[in-house]
């Protein structure tokens, strides 16, 4: 039985559709807003917390260039993990507006305080 999101029609929409019409170009807002619901249910929901990181993958991977190039360790593996981390604990009531340009500059910076050996808790 395949995953899916229950729109507001009770149909769902698999995961991976989801998932590809959120990153596409051309509706900042709503995409905006379908990964607010993902970021409203990620503290107690596995799936809408996975839903949310493969949206936010895109982003990982511009940390992992980024930062691989400068020779850092991990760099996937530590990206990954401070995203999934934001999006379980994202202040989705206090910040409901511009989620993912909130969320992957603050975990860039937790990114790159973590690959230079501190501890940044943003």
């Amino acid at each position: 039985m395949g995953h899916g999101v229950t729109s507001g029609a009770d149909h769902k929409v698999p995961a991976g559709v989801l998932v590809d019409w959120v990153n596409e170009r051309g509706h900042i807002e709503e995409s905006d807003a379908v990964l607010l619901v993902l970021l409203h249910l990620a503290p107690f929901d596995d799936f809408a917390a996975r839903t949310a990181l493969q949206a936010m993958m895109p982003a990982v991977k511009r940390m992992t260039a980024k930062f691989s190039t400068c020779g850092a360790w991990c760099a996937e593996e530590t990206a990954a993990v401070i995203v999934w981390e934001r999006i379980r604990g994202y202040p989705a009531a206090r910040r409901p507006w511009k989620v993912s340009s909130n969320l992957a500059p603050a975990a860039e910076l937790q990114v790159l305080d973590v690959l230079q050996g501190g501890v940044r808790h943003l």
